[in-house]
């Protein structure tokens, strides 16, 4: 069976790059990364693979369940409050599962992990100063077009006025 695996590349035995590859097994899934950081334009010094374990958050169960009418129907009654019980279980149980994920994940994988949304934080204050930049400049455009609007208007008053 297929399953979803994270990979690092690691340069000087640290985490540098990451992938996520989908294969049946750990030695296949490596074999995988190696090829995509080769495609990458990434040489690291050796590859490690984990099976990425799926999390259920509060959102994606409600969009699947109560967005379905026999389930909200279900839930009104009592059975309904035993399955509430049971969806809040596996929330529970599933986000613990993912939080002894992140105990067992070394310093340097954490410190990895946080360099990459680091980075993202960064991509994003760029988008957004560009997008602030850009709108700036739309405004001053307009304001110089404003201007020149109201220039004419007061050209072609002054010409309609000497007629």
């Amino acid at each position: 069976m297929s399953m979803k695996y994270e990979c690092w590349a690691y340069k000087n035995g640290k985490p540098d790059k990451m992938v996520n590859v989908v294969a049946d097994n750990k030695s296949e899934a490596e074999a995988l990364a190696w090829e995509k950081f080769k495609a990458l334009g990434i040489k690291p010094d050796s590859v490690n693979c984990k099976w990425y374990k799926w999390r259920v958050e509060w959102s994606t169960l409600q969009t699947t369940f109560l967005n379905n009418s026999h389930f909200r129907e279900t839930i009104n009654n009592e059975l309904g409050n035993k399955m509430k019980k049971i969806i809040f279980t596996i929330v529970l149980l599933c986000n613990f599962l993912y939080a002894e994920e992140v105990k067992q994940k070394t310093d340097d994988e954490l410190i990895a992990e946080f360099m990459r949304l680091d980075q993202q934080i960064a991509e994003e204050k760029k988008k957004q100063e560009e997008a602030i930049a850009k709108t700036q400049a739309k405004q001053r455009e307009l304001e110089s077009a404003i201007k020149v609007n109201e220039k004419l208007d007061e050209l072609l008053g002054v010409l309609s006025k000497d007629k």
